[in-house]
C-alpha cells in the first residue's frame, strides 16, 4: 500500500522557480500543473499515518507512533542523539520535515525555496557515514534552513526580490559548506523582507510570513522573518539568520523562539548576501540554546569556547537591566522582562539597574540609521534604479534616505561609531550581561502597518528601537522567550554581552529556559497544524 500527499501549488513566484512544494521544488515550474504527487512506502507498507499494522513484514520494528507535540519540538540535539543511536534515520526526519512544510507553509509563508531534493541526497549520505561510524559533527544528519540571503551552489539568492530569483550561484556560502561538511541536511531557504531591510517581516514582492501565534495575520517580525516562522511551527529544528540591527532578535521575540546576533565578525559571511557590511551578523534562531550553541561551534570553531566540563551555574553572575532600553515599551512587556530579571535573581545572579547612556547615544550618532541605508542603497543602487514592478517601494522608499546622505555623515557615523565601543564595553566591564526588552512591543495586524507610508514606517522604527544599538556598539546579544502578553502573543528577553561573550548569554539563556520551560519552550497554538506524524523506524 502506497501513501499519496499532494502538495499546493504556488501561486507567489514569478521568477520561473517552482516555490513552497515540499518535494520536486528547485526546479522550473511545469506548465498546466498546479500539484506533483508524491509516493513513498514504509517499511510495513501501511500508511505512516496508520496507528496499527495487522501484519509487519520480517525484521521491521515497532512503528514509531509519536505525537507531533512531543516530535516537532525534539532540540537538534535530541535528534542527534536518535541518529547516533540508529533509532531513526536521516532520510526519514527529513521526510517528515519536508511532509510538514509540504502540510503548513501554504498557510504560514515561511519558504522561499524547498530543497527536497538536495536535502534527501544528503541525508542518504549522512545515513551512509552513519552506517560507516563515521562522525562529521555533532549535528550530522540533521535538517536546518537558511534565509534567502545566503549562497547555495547552483540556486539563486533573490535576498527577497524576485529581480535575483531567476539566476542560480555557482558557490555556496562558507557556512553552507561548513554545515555541509559536518553532514547536516538542508531544507531549503526562507523567506525574508527584501533587501533584508526592515524588521516588521512585511514583503511585499514575494510575500509576507505569518506569525503562527494568532489567528489574525500578524508580523513576524524582521529581516528573518521565515527563519523564525519555520523553526517556530516546527517547519525547521534550526535556521540561520542575519542580523543588521535586530533581524534575528525581533522575529525571534514575535515568534516565540530563541535567536542569537552573534559577535559582528565571529561568523563569516562570505557568501551572504549583504545589507550593511559595518553592522551585518551571521546569527542563528532555534527552540533550545543548547543548540544554537553547537552550531555556533561549528560555524566558528577557531572562536569557539571549549565545551564547557561543569553545569553553568548562575550563582555568582552580576547582571545589569539596561534602563535606557526601555524606553516606549509597552508595560506589559517591561513587566514580563523585570520579571525575568527577578527570576535569575533568584536563581543566584545579582541584578542591579544602570542607566547605560550608550545606548541612547548609539542612536544619536547614527541618525535615521544611515550607516545600513548608504551602505544597502550602494550595493543595490542598479536594481533599485531599475523600476521594476517586483521592488517593495517602502523599502526603495527607505533606501532613497541614503541615496541623499552626504559623505560627511556617513564618515562622521562610523567615526562616532568607533569612538562609541570601546565606552560601551566599559560600562559592562562590571557585569556579565545586561538584560532588555528585545521588542518594544508584540506582534501587531498586519493589516495594521499596511494602513499608510507613515503606519509602516513608525512601526518599523520601534520595533527595532531596543535592538539597533547592539549592532552598531559592537555587541553580541540573544533573546529568548519570557511569557506571554494579555493577549497570547510571545514576548522576549534581551541578553546583552560583551563582543566575544557569546557563549555567556547562551549559559545565561539556557539557565533560564531550563527554569522557566523545563519542558521546552512554548508552542504556539497553530489551527492549521494537521499533526504530521513520522515514519516508522528502520
Amino acid at each position: 500500500m502506497r501513501w499519496r500527499m499532494t502538495p499546493p501549488a504556488c501561486s507567489r513566484s514569478p521568477s520561473g522557480w517552482s516555490m513552497n512544494s515540499a518535494y520536486g521544488c528547485c526546479a522550473p515550474p511545469r506548465r498546466g500543473r498546479t500539484a506533483a504527487v508524491v509516493r513513498r512506502s514504509t517499511p510495513c507498507g501501511f500508511p505512516p499515518t496508520s496507528t496499527t499494522s495487522p501484519t509487519r513484514s520480517a525484521g521491521c520494528l515497532p512503528c514509531c507512533r509519536i505525537s507531533h507535540e512531543e516530535r516537532g519540538m525534539k532540540t537538534c540535539l535530541e535528534w542527534a542523539r536518535m541518529l547516533e543511536l540508529r533509532q531513526i534515520s536521516s532520510v526519514q526526519l527529513t521526510e517528515y520535515f519536508l511532509e510538514r512544510i509540504a502540510q503548513l507553509d501554504r498557510h504560514y509563508g515561511a519558504y522561499r525555496l524547498v530543497t527536497a531534493d538536495l536535502a534527501l541526497a544528503q541525508a542518504r549520505a549522512a545515513d551512509e557515514a552513519i552506517q560507516a561510524g563515521i562522525r562529521l559533527g555533532p549535528l550530522q544528519g540533521v535538517p536546518y534552513a537558511v534565509k534567502d540571503l545566503f549562497d547555495v551552489a547552483g540556486l539563486p539568492t533573490s535576498a527577497g526580490c524576485d529581480l535575483l530569483a531567476g539566476s542560480p550561484v555557482s558557490a555556496s556560502a562558507a557556512v553552507v559548506d561548513l554545515l555541509q561538511a559536518s553532514g547536516m541536511v538542508l531544507l531549503g531557504k526562507t523567506n525574508l523582507v527584501q533587501f533584508a531591510h526592515g524588521s516588521l517581516g512585511v514583503n511585499l514582492n514575494q510575500g509576507t510570513p505569518r506569525n503562527p501565534w494568532s489567528a489574525v495575520h500578524r508580523v513576524a517580525g524582521g529581516s528573518s522573518s521565515g527563519s523564525s516562522v519555520a523553526v517556530a511551527t516546527g517547519m525547521a529544528p534550526i535556521a540561520l539568520g542575519t542580523d543588521t540591527g535586530g533581524s534575528i532578535r525581533v522575529p525571534a521575540a514575535l515568534c516565540g523562539t530563541i535567536g542569537l546576533k552573534t559577535t559582528y565578525g565571529r561568523i563569516s559571511r562570505s557568501g551572504v548576501y549583504p545589507l550593511s557590511p559595518t553592522l551585518d551578523s551571521v546569527g542563528v534562531i532555534g527552540i533550545a540554546a543548547e543548540d544554537v550553541a553547537v552550531l555556533l561551534r561549528l560555524l566558528s570553531p577557531e572562536n569557539a569556547d571549549p565545551p564547557a566540563t561543569e553545569p553553568f551555574r548562575l550563582r555568582g553572575l552580576r547582571l545589569a537591566v539596561a534602563d535606557s532600553l526601555f524606553e516606549d515599551v509597552d508595560d506589559e512587556v517591561a513587566e514580563a522582562v523585570l520579571r525575568a530579571a527577578a527570576r535569575l535573581e533568584a536563581l543566584g545572579a545579582t541584578v542591579t539597574h544602570i542607566a547605560f547612556p550608550q545606548a541612547e547615544q548609539a542612536e544619536l550618532i547614527n541618525p535615521n540609521g544611515v550607516i545600513s541605508k548608504v551602505e544597502g542603497y550602494t550595493y543595490n543602487q542598479a536594481l533599485l534604479a531599475s523600476g521594476s514592478a517586483w521592488l517593495d517601494q517602502k523599502v526603495v522608499a527607505s533606501f532613497d534616505s541614503g541615496a541623499t546622505a552626504t559623505a560627511t555623515a556617513y564618515y562622521a557615523a562610523l567615526g562616532s561609531m568607533a569612538a562609541l565601543q570601546p565606552q560601551a564595553v566599559a560600562a559592562m566591564e562590571a557585569f556579565d550581561a545586561l538584560l532588555a526588552p528585545a521588542t518594544a512591543t508584540t506582534a501587531v495586524a498586519l493589516d495594521d502597518v499596511s494602513r499608510s507610508a507613515t503606519a509602516y514606517t513608525d512601526a518599523n522604527s520601534r520595533y527595532s528601537s531596543c535592538t539597533r544599538s547592539v549592532n552598531v556598539l559592537g555587541l553580541c546579544a540573544l533573546s529568548v522567550p519570557c511569557g506571554l502578553s494579555s493577549q497570547e502573543l510571545p514576548i522576549g528577553l534581551q541578553i546583552i554581552g560583551r563582543p566575544g561573550h557569546d557563549e555567556r548569554i547562551l549559559s545565561i539563556g539556557r539557565a533560564l529556559m531550563a527554569d522557566y520551560y523545563p519542558g521546552g519552550i512554548p508552542r504556539p497554538p497553530m489551527s492549521h497544524d494537521t499533526r504530521v506524524v513520522a515514519p516508522h523506524l528502520t
